[in-house]
């Protein structure tokens, strides 16, 4: 299974890291076999409605591919 976390300005970085918690244990459970996650944005770093500076692994990726 292959997921792509969409990450944009302004965002709560909360409301990923409580998704993020949950969906990667998934593959550490081996609940799913060949489970990945990219991080994706529209461009390389973001900045979370706080200020927090995040970077993306892939920019503007064609969502199809995850």
């Amino acid at each position: 299974m292959k997921m792509a976390f969409v990450l944009f300005d302004g965002m709560t970085s909360m409301d990923l890291a409580g998704f993020y918690e949950a969906v990667t244990w998934l593959a550490i459970l081996k609940v799913k076999e060949n489970v990945s996650w990219t991080f994706c944005a529209d461009k390389e770093e973001i900045s979370d409605d706080r200020g927090l500076k995040m970077k993306s692994d892939a920019v503007l990726p064609h969502l199809g591919d995850f």
